[in-house]
């Protein structure tokens, strides 16, 4: 009770007592970057359902913060961005081909038992009922449903897509519908470390019929502390 209450949480805390407490891990791909600890003044407070739903929030905010340190490794470091246009009926091929949308790709997922693309789709289109169109149940691909988009975590059926992809640091960016045909395009951006030639090699392994469509190399930069913190 002597403890020093800086914040409003610590001072209800004190004021209600604690008497559940879920520790939950912030992780991404295997590493544990953080602990979100819950406390409730109610005993017992937290059945399974909470707990499975705090569980996939310390999931969700993981990987933002993976996303984010890679994305400050690409900027500081600069890199090639590719526009590369291929054949796929990988689950995420299949929502911006059906929903006719942009999917904003936030963070890549390879160690689990199915590759997730955790995303963000804007376009008129993009409803939660579009994505059990496209053959997923939005209660489990569904994270968030906002004015700023969907945001959701989409498992891909070719467990070698996000692999090859995002192979050797590979970031991904976005993911849209080819206009004139039923492909894709990919927006990639390759740091200056991995060799272009070699990583379109590696892709055509599996999908001769890529096509690359634009290559831009973007300016080695500082690296963004302010987006480091936030």
């Amino acid at each position: 009770m002597t403890a020093r209450s800086e914040t409003e949480w610590e001072q209800d805390t004190l004021k209600n007592g604690s008497n559940s407490i879920v520790a939950v891990p912030l992780q991404s791909e295997g590493s544990i970057l953080g602990v979100l600890g819950v406390h409730s003044k109610l005993p017992n407070a937290f059945a399974e359902e909470e707990v499975t739903a705090l569980t996939e929030l310390g999931q969700l905010l993981g990987h933002g913060i993976s996303a984010l340190r890679q994305k400050v490794a690409l900027l500081s470091g600069g890199g090639t961005i590719l526009e590369i246009q291929f054949e796929d009926d990988t689950g995420p091929a299949t929502l911006v081909s059906d929903m006719e949308t942009d999917l904003e790709v936030l963070n890549v997922v390879t160690d689990s038992p199915h590759n997730l693309l955790f995303a963000r789709l804007t376009g008129e289109n993009v409803t939660p009922e579009a994505f059990e169109a496209a053959g997923f149940d939005p209660e489990t691909v569904i994270w968030s449903d906002s004015r700023n988009g969907i945001y959701c975590k989409i498992p891909a059926r070719n467990s070698s897509f996000c692999e090859k992809l995002t192979d050797q640091g590979v970031a991904l960016n976005q993911i849209t519908n080819a206009s004139d045909s039923n492909e894709i395009v990919v927006s990639a951006t390759v740091p200056f470390s991995v060799g272009v030639g070699k990583y379109l090699s590696s892709l055509r392994e599996d999908y001769s019929d890529l096509t690359l469509l634009s290559k831009l190399d973007s300016e080695r930069g500082e690296t963004n502390t302010s987006l480091s913190t936030s």
